[in-house]
């Protein structure tokens, strides 16, 4: 299933040798925690320090429902416009 949202991010933790784990936070207040695939290896894909903390960003979040992780989704992701958290 995938969730797009708008998030503000807390905090992000290195996984592996190219993975992050991201904690944010969305414009209802709920914390949301997912894992950004090879976030250290691209910089194309993740350029300009988009998942550094306190960045608002509109991810589209992929989530398994067997086990509960979320991921990423890489494919349609994109940095918010203007930097300002403004309701959904």
């Amino acid at each position: 299933m995938k969730e797009k949202t708008r998030l503000i991010i807390l905090r992000t933790i290195k996984y592996s040798e190219a993975d992050l784990i991201v904690h944010g936070l969305n414009t209802e207040g709920a914390r949301i925690n997912f894992m950004a695939k090879s976030a250290l290896k691209s910089r194309k894909r993740f350029g300009g320090g988009v998942l550094e903390p306190t960045h608002y960003m509109r991810p589209c979040i992929v989530v398994v429902r067997e086990t509960g992780t979320a991921t990423l989704c890489t494919s349609c992701w994109r940095p918010a416009s203007g930097g300002v958290l403004q309701g959904a």
